[in-house]
């Protein structure tokens, strides 16, 4: 009821990203779509 809203942190506030992207497979295990862009149409 009295809790803070919570927000967006600033680029200050925010923690540094990665070097390198995190690895991912190329597409979903079981709907077989691409986890990764470009996207195909339709989506």
């Amino acid at each position: 009821m009295f809790k803070k809203k919570l927000e967006m942190p600033s680029p200050a506030e925010a923690l540094p990203g990665r070097p390198t992207p995190i690895p991912t497979a190329c597409e979903h295990f079981i709907f077989h779509r691409p986890l990764k862009g470009p996207y195909p149409g339709g989506l």
